[in-house]
């Protein structure tokens, strides 16, 4: 009786003890988990800051992008205005030589004679009103510019440059891709001076006007007409690679 009253209690005893035993594994398998979690959310914190800046970094490189490609159109823009203008001078220069020609003699030193645009009819100064209108032009002042080509045009018609006047409120609409504006004055300018010498400049831009209404069809027509007639001009490789697109 005393010996089985003495195994109960060492039974007992170890009960308790496994008891104790599996309890304080409970616990510090719980602070593991614990600390597992802990750990888990630290990296996914760290995950999601690096994204962050992984997607921020990306969004960055592409407004770079952006704002280099765009600054690379602008400089090409300009690049294409600085050689429109000096097309007008060269033009100037051509019209005065065929002038002097067609007069029977040169141009004496001292002689002030110049090409008609200069000339003044009833008070009007028809260069200087060219000249503020294309000066607003280059500042893309495109409302102001047009006003004053056109007003070019109604007070000195029939000048030298009143085609390039014309062609230049086509820019000044494309420019602020005013696209229907600019469609009707390249047809006009194309129409009202067919022996113009920008007649090349005059269709591809009526040619991309069309492109940028979907007019796609009669973009083309154009574009085909500049790589035929003008070819080994910046205006046939333009549109040539405008009609690349179509491919």
């Amino acid at each position: 009786m005393r010996k089985f009253t003495l195994l109960t209690v060492l039974a007992l005893i170890l009960l308790v003890v496994a008891g104790c035993a599996t309890r304080r594994q409970v616990l510090e398998l719980q602070l593991e988990v614990e600390a597992v979690r802990a750990d888990q959310a630290q990296i996914k914190a760290q995950n999601a800051h690096l994204d962050s800046l992984f997607r921020a970094n990306i969004e960055q490189s592409r407004r770079v992008n952006a704002d280099f490609a765009n600054y690379i159109n602008q400089l090409d823009e300009r690049m294409g205005q600085i050689a429109a203008r000096l097309e007008d001078a060269v033009t100037l220069i051509n019209r005065a030589a065929g002038a002097m020609e067609s007069r029977g003699g040169r141009r004496q030193p001292g002689d002030t004679t110049q090409v008609d645009t200069t000339r003044q009819a009833g008070g009007v100064d028809c260069q200087k009103i060219y000249n503020a209108a294309y000066s607003d032009f280059v500042k893309e002042r495109f409302d102001m510019a047009i006003n004053g080509f056109r007003n070019y045009i109604e007070s000195c018609p029939n000048t030298a440059l009143s085609d390039n006047a014309q062609y230049w409120i086509g820019e000044g609409y494309f420019s602020q891709k005013q696209y229907d504006k600019a469609q009707r004055a390249f047809e006009k300018m194309i129409g009202d001076y067919p022996s113009s010498e920008r007649l090349a400049a005059g269709k591809l831009k009526l040619g991309r006007a069309l492109y940028e209404q979907r007019q796609r069809t009669n973009a083309r027509k154009y574009f085909e007409d500049v790589v035929k007639n003008y070819p080994g001009t910046d205006e046939a490789q333009e549109a040539a690679a405008m009609l690349e697109r179509y491919r």
